[in-house]
């Protein structure tokens, strides 16, 4: 059986999916509408035309875990150039105190004058960083005096703690009254290869959780690598893959991107 981009119309749900395409590949971001965006991707000035005219709810992240981080100045830019909804706030990989540090220096130079000038309904995401659970739940408080209703769970704490440690952090801050003392959103920040069936065995869990989104580039990851999302393989992905070519989307390819595409649909919304 042949699939057809066209057919990629993300379905009402809960849980959104954010896909993450090399920049020649844009064109599979037509009618989604929930999207995360990196900045080196908004670089390719044929990428970000595009960007800027795609509809839904767009989050420009900051690059880090990417290993490519942007300055707080350039990042704001970025965030004001491409009209988008929401930003990750500066973090440090896996560092609980240096992430608070950096996020407030962040939210230091949106206080100079005429910084945020016209552009003050952009959300912030703050990213739960840390080596075991009570960090990340500390991490997580320190956000929230800080003002960050958003919380941007990263794809390494499934091997830094445990591969339910993102299942485990969202039902403590659910359940938890002396936790949950006020709104709080949650969007998983990128799939883990080690542990590409995360939302397989917990996609169900976390729309009920009311996890908000998750954001992957394991659809084309995958398909580059001949594989298909299901099988649990662990896939990395590929040097320069930002820069890929679209001439490299064979008919192949785009199959297994539009059937890993629905595989992670289904299993957020079963």
């Amino acid at each position: 059986m042949t699939f057809h981009i066209d057919e990629l119309i993300a379905p009402v749900a809960t849980m959104k999916l954010a896909i993450i395409p090399p920049t020649g590949w844009g064109y599979f971001l037509h009618k989604r509408d929930y999207h995360l965006v990196l900045p080196s991707q908004l670089m390719f000035p044929e990428f970000a035309t595009m960007f800027k005219g795609e509809r839904g709810y767009k989050i420009l992240d900051n690059g880090i875990a990417e290993g490519d981080p942007v300055g707080n100045r350039y990042l704001w830019n970025m965030a004001k150039a491409h009209n988008v909804n929401e930003v990750v706030v500066p973090d440090v990989l896996g560092a609980l105190m240096r992430s608070i540090v950096t996020a407030k220096a962040f939210f230091k130079y949106l206080q100079e004058p005429g910084v945020r000038d016209g552009y003050t309904r952009i959300n912030f995401m703050g990213v739960a960083q840390g080596k075991d659970y009570m960090q990340v739940h500390e991490c997580i408080r320190q956000y929230r005096r800080l003002g960050i209703h958003t919380i941007g769970l990263p794809r390494h704490l499934c091997t830094t703690i445990a591969r339910e440690a993102r299942y485990q952090i969202v039902q403590e801050w659910r359940q938890n009254p002396g936790l949950n003392d006020g709104p709080i959103d949650f969007h998983l920040l990128g799939t883990n290869p080690a542990y590409i069936l995360e939302l397989r065995d917990y996609g169900k869990a976390f729309r009920h959780l009311d996890v908000r989104g998750v954001d992957t580039s394991a659809p084309f990851t995958y398909a580059l690598a001949n594989a298909k999302i299901c099988d649990g393989e662990n896939v990395c992905r590929p040097e320069n893959y930002l820069g890929l070519p679209s001439e490299l989307v064979t008919d192949r390819v785009e199959e297994l991107v539009v059937r890993n595409i629905r595989t992670l649909e289904e299993w957020i919304m079963r």
